[in-house]
């Protein structure tokens, strides 16, 4: 079964940590301390969320990360994309040609997984997971 990679889950932490600081600017070495994720390992991780635009750099001595998209905009459908790359439970879809079969037997019922798989993911936001995570303290 598809799970959600480490780098997936620190990517999630990062962006909730983010979050929860409401615009203040983190340095990586912070996040990475209070959830004990390798520092290099999470700054590739932030700067592919640089990338993907849900997370800002700054450079300087008082440099470091927020986001650049508000926590409502952020699905966890957009992170996992950002990190992993498309969701699919499969290799051969959508329309790659690597079946191992002429007429695939399971292609619609991958198919259909996938499109409610990606449906439930994007509808869960950064913001639903902060407001949970704020109710709980």
């Amino acid at each position: 079964m598809p799970r959600l990679t480490r780098a997936v889950g620190y990517a999630i932490k990062g962006l909730l940590y983010l979050a929860l600081q409401e615009g203040r600017v983190v340095r990586a070495e912070e996040i990475a301390k209070v959830h004990t994720i390798p520092t290099p390992y999470l700054s590739k991780i932030l700067q592919t969320l640089v990338r993907s635009g849900m997370v800002r750099s700054l450079k300087g001595p008082s440099g470091g990360f927020t986001l650049d998209s508000r926590p409502e905009e952020i699905t966890l459908l957009r992170i996992i994309e950002a990190v992993e790359g498309k969701v699919c439970l499969t290799e051969c879809l959508p329309g790659s040609g690597h079946c191992c079969f002429r007429d695939c037997p399971v292609k619609e019922a991958c198919q259909e997984a996938c499109l409610r798989l990606t449906e439930s993911l994007g509808k869960y936001t950064l913001g639903d997971m902060a407001a949970f995570i704020k109710k709980r303290e």
